[in-house]
């Protein structure tokens, strides 16, 4: 069980890094557009696959299919921010809070 139990913390602290970070990405956000809200709910789609994948782990004792199917989640959620960003940006501009904040492309 101890294998699961830590495959469970670790997507824990995956989705809790990006709980956090979402919330103050988003403080830098003054008007949102439609962009915005499709590029967040992208993100929520690839992060609503953690716990799918995180079980399916646990299920098949870190079996090479579920194991990269979990990696492909996780860049894709990766992708997802990336994404998100890029919208804010284009939203409220290369001088925004956030653009200032990331640094240039």
């Amino acid at each position: 069980m101890l294998p699961v139990f830590l495959g469970y913390v670790l997507s824990f602290l995956y989705l809790a890094i990006y709980w956090n970070n979402h919330h103050h990405l988003l403080h830098t956000v003054k008007h949102v557009s439609g962009a915005i809200l499709w590029a967040n709910l992208h993100l929520l789609f690839w992060l609503s696959l953690f716990p799918f994948a995180t079980a399916w782990i646990g299920e098949n004792h870190v079996a090479p299919t579920p194991t990269a199917i979990y990696g492909v989640i996780l860049l894709m959620a990766a992708v997802a921010w990336y994404i998100l960003q890029s919208a804010i940006i284009a939203k409220h501009g290369h001088d925004s809070l956030l653009a200032a904040a990331i640094g240039p492309d």
